[in-house]
Protein backbone atom coordinates (compact mmCIF):
# COMPACT_ATOMS: atom_id res chain seq x y z
CA UNK A 1 0.00 0.00 0.00
CA UNK A 2 1.30 3.55 -0.58
CA UNK A 3 0.35 6.38 0.96
CA UNK A 4 0.59 10.12 -0.27
CA UNK A 5 -0.14 13.22 1.60
CA UNK A 6 0.40 16.89 0.66
CA UNK A 7 -0.19 19.71 3.39
CA UNK A 8 -1.34 23.14 2.66
CA UNK A 9 0.29 24.87 5.91
CA UNK A 10 -0.97 28.43 4.43
CA UNK A 11 -4.23 27.57 3.26
CA UNK A 12 -5.89 26.86 6.41
CA UNK A 13 -3.53 23.47 7.23
CA UNK A 14 -5.62 21.26 4.87
CA UNK A 15 -4.21 18.02 4.07
CA UNK A 16 -5.05 15.74 0.77
CA UNK A 17 -4.44 12.46 1.18
CA UNK A 18 -3.85 9.49 -1.50
CA UNK A 19 -4.06 5.64 -0.82
CA UNK A 20 -3.66 3.26 -3.26
CA UNK A 21 -2.58 -0.77 -2.94
CA UNK A 22 -3.34 -3.72 -1.10
CA UNK A 23 -5.26 -3.44 2.11
CA UNK A 24 -5.80 -5.44 5.28
CA UNK A 25 -8.16 -5.81 7.54
CA UNK A 26 -6.37 -4.91 10.41
CA UNK A 27 -6.34 -1.23 8.66
CA UNK A 28 -9.78 -0.38 9.69
CA UNK A 29 -9.51 -2.28 13.07
CA UNK A 30 -10.05 -0.16 16.03
CA UNK A 31 -13.22 1.58 18.15
CA UNK A 32 -15.23 4.17 16.83
CA UNK A 33 -13.83 7.82 17.24
CA UNK A 34 -14.51 10.98 15.72
CA UNK A 35 -12.24 13.84 14.91
CA UNK A 36 -12.14 17.82 15.01
CA UNK A 37 -11.73 17.39 11.71
CA UNK A 38 -13.84 17.46 8.75
CA UNK A 39 -13.07 15.12 6.24
CA UNK A 40 -14.18 14.16 2.89
CA UNK A 41 -13.70 10.55 0.74
CA UNK A 42 -13.45 10.15 -2.75
CA UNK A 43 -13.51 5.79 -2.89
CA UNK A 44 -12.47 4.99 -5.67
CA UNK A 45 -12.05 1.44 -4.99
CA UNK A 46 -12.70 -1.84 -3.20
CA UNK A 47 -15.47 -3.28 -0.85
CA UNK A 48 -16.25 -1.97 2.63
CA UNK A 49 -18.66 -1.39 4.64
CA UNK A 50 -18.87 2.49 6.96
CA UNK A 51 -20.61 3.17 9.91
CA UNK A 52 -21.71 6.49 11.16
CA UNK A 53 -23.43 6.95 14.22
CA UNK A 54 -26.42 4.84 13.87
CA UNK A 55 -26.06 4.37 10.00
CA UNK A 56 -24.52 1.21 8.11
CA UNK A 57 -23.54 1.81 4.49
CA UNK A 58 -21.46 -0.75 1.98
CA UNK A 59 -19.33 1.24 -0.44
CA UNK A 60 -18.22 -0.60 -3.36
CA UNK A 61 -16.12 2.09 -5.57
CA UNK A 62 -17.76 4.91 -6.99
CA UNK A 63 -18.78 7.18 -3.49
CA UNK A 64 -18.63 10.08 -1.72
CA UNK A 65 -18.32 9.69 2.29
CA UNK A 66 -17.85 13.23 4.44
CA UNK A 67 -17.54 13.22 8.16
CA UNK A 68 -18.04 16.64 9.92
CA UNK A 69 -16.22 16.98 12.99
CA UNK A 70 -17.77 15.06 15.68
CA UNK A 71 -19.53 12.35 14.36
CA UNK A 72 -18.68 9.15 15.41
CA UNK A 73 -17.86 6.60 12.30
CA UNK A 74 -15.71 3.70 11.74
CA UNK A 75 -14.86 1.25 8.48
CA UNK A 76 -14.38 -2.36 8.14
CA UNK A 77 -13.31 -4.95 5.48
CA UNK A 78 -13.24 -8.90 5.59
CA UNK A 79 -10.48 -9.91 3.81
CA UNK A 80 -7.56 -8.44 2.16
CA UNK A 81 -7.77 -6.59 -1.27
CA UNK A 82 -6.63 -3.69 -3.52
CA UNK A 83 -8.35 -0.46 -2.53
CA UNK A 84 -8.05 3.21 -3.32
CA UNK A 85 -9.45 6.62 -1.68
CA UNK A 86 -8.48 10.16 -1.89
CA UNK A 87 -9.01 11.83 1.76
CA UNK A 88 -9.25 15.69 2.77
CA UNK A 89 -9.26 16.40 6.09
CA UNK A 90 -10.03 20.23 6.63
CA UNK A 91 -10.04 21.55 10.10
CA UNK A 92 -13.30 22.82 11.93
CA UNK A 93 -12.31 26.25 12.22
CA UNK A 94 -12.31 27.01 8.50
CA UNK A 95 -16.30 26.33 8.20
CA UNK A 96 -16.47 28.93 11.16
CA UNK A 97 -16.20 32.03 8.79
CA UNK A 98 -17.43 33.08 5.00
CA UNK A 99 -14.58 30.60 2.98
CA UNK A 100 -16.51 27.29 4.05
CA UNK A 101 -20.39 28.57 3.03
CA UNK A 102 -19.92 26.22 0.23
CA UNK A 103 -19.63 23.52 1.85
CA UNK A 104 -21.48 24.02 5.09
CA UNK A 105 -24.78 22.90 4.11
CA UNK A 106 -24.14 19.68 2.89
CA UNK A 107 -21.55 18.83 6.11
CA UNK A 108 -23.80 20.78 8.84
CA UNK A 109 -27.48 21.41 7.37
CA UNK A 110 -28.12 17.36 8.18
CA UNK A 111 -28.41 15.33 11.54
CA UNK A 112 -25.64 13.62 12.82
CA UNK A 113 -25.14 10.69 10.90
CA UNK A 114 -27.15 10.92 7.76
CA UNK A 115 -26.58 11.35 4.31
CA UNK A 116 -23.05 10.45 4.68
CA UNK A 117 -22.61 8.94 1.71
CA UNK A 118 -23.48 9.51 -2.16
CA UNK A 119 -23.20 9.13 -5.47
CA UNK A 120 -21.97 12.78 -7.13
CA UNK A 121 -22.17 13.20 -10.32
CA UNK A 122 -19.09 15.46 -10.75
CA UNK A 123 -17.15 12.39 -9.00
CA UNK A 124 -14.69 12.58 -12.27
CA UNK A 125 -14.41 15.95 -12.09
CA UNK A 126 -13.25 15.70 -8.16
CA UNK A 127 -11.14 12.54 -9.04
CA UNK A 128 -9.45 14.59 -12.10
CA UNK A 129 -8.66 17.66 -10.13
CA UNK A 130 -7.25 15.43 -7.14
CA UNK A 131 -5.18 13.36 -9.32
CA UNK A 132 -3.82 16.58 -10.85
CA UNK A 133 -3.21 18.14 -7.42
CA UNK A 134 -0.58 15.00 -6.91
CA UNK A 135 1.21 15.12 -10.46
CA UNK A 136 2.06 18.67 -10.59
CA UNK A 137 3.77 18.07 -6.85
CA UNK A 138 5.52 15.20 -8.17
CA UNK A 139 6.62 17.10 -11.51
CA UNK A 140 7.89 20.04 -9.10
CA UNK A 141 5.61 22.38 -10.49
CA UNK A 142 6.13 25.47 -8.27
CA UNK A 143 2.83 26.59 -8.61
CA UNK A 144 1.23 23.58 -6.97
CA UNK A 145 0.45 24.67 -3.82
CA UNK A 146 -1.92 27.26 -5.82
CA UNK A 147 -3.17 24.59 -7.94
CA UNK A 148 -4.05 22.50 -5.03
CA UNK A 149 -5.79 25.45 -2.93
CA UNK A 150 -8.33 25.80 -6.05
CA UNK A 151 -8.68 22.59 -6.21
CA UNK A 152 -10.20 22.14 -2.49
CA UNK A 153 -12.46 25.09 -3.24
CA UNK A 154 -13.30 23.84 -6.56
CA UNK A 155 -14.34 20.69 -4.76
CA UNK A 156 -15.88 21.69 -2.15
CA UNK A 157 -18.56 23.72 -4.44
CA UNK A 158 -19.10 20.67 -6.50
CA UNK A 159 -20.00 18.58 -3.74
CA UNK A 160 -22.41 21.53 -2.68
CA UNK A 161 -24.37 21.33 -5.91
CA UNK A 162 -26.67 18.54 -4.33
CA UNK A 163 -28.71 18.24 -7.65
CA UNK A 164 -25.83 16.28 -8.87
CA UNK A 165 -25.70 13.85 -5.95
CA UNK A 166 -27.17 10.65 -5.35
CA UNK A 167 -28.04 9.13 -2.22
CA UNK A 168 -26.27 5.65 -1.39
CA UNK A 169 -29.15 3.33 0.47
CA UNK A 170 -28.50 2.51 4.16
CA UNK A 171 -27.78 -0.87 5.02
CA UNK A 172 -30.29 -2.47 7.25
CA UNK A 173 -30.20 -5.17 10.14
CA UNK A 174 -33.14 -4.92 12.56
CA UNK A 175 -31.40 -5.85 15.35
CA UNK A 176 -28.23 -3.59 15.20
CA UNK A 177 -30.40 -0.84 14.16
CA UNK A 178 -32.56 -0.78 17.48
CA UNK A 179 -29.16 -1.28 19.10
CA UNK A 180 -27.48 1.61 18.10
CA UNK A 181 -31.06 4.00 18.06
CA UNK A 182 -31.08 2.86 21.89
CA UNK A 183 -27.34 3.39 22.53
CA UNK A 184 -28.11 7.08 21.05
CA UNK A 185 -31.06 7.76 22.51
CA UNK A 186 -30.22 6.56 26.36
CA UNK A 187 -25.87 6.44 26.32
CA UNK A 188 -25.98 8.52 29.56
CA UNK A 189 -28.38 6.11 31.56
CA UNK A 190 -26.26 3.00 30.27
CA UNK A 191 -23.01 1.75 31.35
CA UNK A 192 -23.43 -2.06 30.80
CA UNK A 193 -24.54 -4.31 28.15
CA UNK A 194 -26.80 -5.61 30.49
CA UNK A 195 -28.42 -2.22 30.75
CA UNK A 196 -28.68 -2.01 26.66
CA UNK A 197 -30.53 -5.69 27.10
CA UNK A 198 -32.76 -4.31 29.61
CA UNK A 199 -33.91 -1.80 27.15
CA UNK A 200 -34.24 -4.27 24.29
CA UNK A 201 -34.88 -7.25 25.71
CA UNK A 202 -32.31 -8.99 23.91
CA UNK A 203 -29.91 -11.73 25.67
CA UNK A 204 -26.06 -10.45 26.50
CA UNK A 205 -24.73 -12.84 24.34
CA UNK A 206 -27.34 -11.96 21.30
CA UNK A 207 -26.34 -8.46 21.66
CA UNK A 208 -22.56 -9.36 21.37
CA UNK A 209 -23.25 -11.74 18.40
CA UNK A 210 -24.99 -8.69 16.62
CA UNK A 211 -22.05 -6.86 17.50
CA UNK A 212 -19.24 -8.90 16.06
CA UNK A 213 -20.96 -10.25 13.57
CA UNK A 214 -21.72 -6.64 11.90
CA UNK A 215 -19.08 -4.45 13.82
CA UNK A 216 -16.12 -6.44 14.48
CA UNK A 217 -16.12 -5.23 18.09
CA UNK A 218 -18.10 -5.58 21.34
CA UNK A 219 -21.31 -3.74 22.40
CA UNK A 220 -19.63 -2.10 25.31
CA UNK A 221 -16.43 -0.67 22.91
CA UNK A 222 -19.00 0.98 20.98
CA UNK A 223 -20.98 2.18 23.95
CA UNK A 224 -18.11 3.67 25.92
CA UNK A 225 -16.95 5.24 22.35
CA UNK A 226 -20.11 7.31 22.05
CA UNK A 227 -19.77 8.46 25.92
CA UNK A 228 -16.35 9.69 25.22
CA UNK A 229 -17.45 11.36 22.43
CA UNK A 230 -20.46 13.33 23.63
CA UNK A 231 -18.92 14.02 26.88
CA UNK A 232 -16.38 16.20 24.24
CA UNK A 233 -19.32 17.51 22.27
CA UNK A 234 -20.54 19.05 25.98
CA UNK A 235 -16.90 20.15 26.71
CA UNK A 236 -16.84 22.23 23.44
CA UNK A 237 -20.24 23.49 23.95
CA UNK A 238 -18.86 25.03 27.63
CA UNK A 239 -20.02 22.13 30.29
CA UNK A 240 -17.56 21.49 32.75
CA UNK A 241 -15.35 18.82 33.00
CA UNK A 242 -17.95 17.19 35.84
CA UNK A 243 -20.70 18.37 34.09
CA UNK A 244 -19.70 16.35 30.69
CA UNK A 245 -18.71 13.36 33.02
CA UNK A 246 -22.28 13.58 34.37
CA UNK A 247 -23.79 13.84 31.06
CA UNK A 248 -22.14 11.09 29.56
CA UNK A 249 -22.99 9.16 32.14
CA UNK A 250 -20.12 8.34 33.85
CA UNK A 251 -20.21 6.78 37.27
CA UNK A 252 -16.44 7.57 38.26
CA UNK A 253 -15.06 10.87 37.81
CA UNK A 254 -11.67 9.33 38.15
CA UNK A 255 -12.46 6.88 35.33
CA UNK A 256 -13.45 9.26 32.94
CA UNK A 257 -10.81 11.20 33.26
CA UNK A 258 -8.34 8.32 32.97
CA UNK A 259 -10.42 7.06 29.38
CA UNK A 260 -10.88 10.72 28.23
CA UNK A 261 -6.86 11.11 28.04
CA UNK A 262 -5.98 7.74 26.85
CA UNK A 263 -8.94 7.93 23.93
CA UNK A 264 -7.76 11.85 23.05
CA UNK A 265 -4.56 11.82 24.08
CA UNK A 266 -5.23 14.93 26.10
CA UNK A 267 -6.79 15.99 29.77
CA UNK A 268 -10.89 17.02 29.24
CA UNK A 269 -10.37 20.45 30.21
CA UNK A 270 -8.43 21.32 27.40
CA UNK A 271 -11.36 20.83 25.06
CA UNK A 272 -13.79 23.13 26.77
CA UNK A 273 -15.62 25.81 25.57
CA UNK A 274 -14.31 25.81 21.71
CA UNK A 275 -17.07 25.70 20.23
CA UNK A 276 -20.42 27.64 21.10
CA UNK A 277 -22.74 25.01 21.00
CA UNK A 278 -23.20 20.92 21.01
CA UNK A 279 -25.77 20.17 17.48
CA UNK A 280 -29.20 20.18 17.97
CA UNK A 281 -29.91 16.42 16.67
CA UNK A 282 -27.14 15.20 19.25
CA UNK A 283 -28.32 15.82 22.12
CA UNK A 284 -29.79 12.62 24.35
CA UNK A 285 -29.65 11.09 27.74
CA UNK A 286 -28.81 13.24 30.47
CA UNK A 287 -28.56 17.40 29.03
CA UNK A 288 -26.07 19.10 30.81
CA UNK A 289 -26.78 21.89 33.21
Amino acid sequence: MTQTKATLDRFHHISVTHVKGQVAPSFFAGDPHSHDHCEIFVHLAGRMDVFVEQNQYSLWGGEIRLYRSGELHCGRTDHPQEMEWYQISIPHEFFLGEAGAPLSPILFAREAGTENVFYSGACEEITSLLSEVFASRTDGNPRWATYAESAVLRILCLLNETRLNRAVSIRRNRALEQLLGVINASFGRLSTVEDLCALTHYSPSYVNRVFKTHMGITPYRFLLAKKLNEAKKALLAGCSVTEACEYAGFNSYNNFITLFRKTFRAPPGQYRGKRTAIPAESRAGKEPT
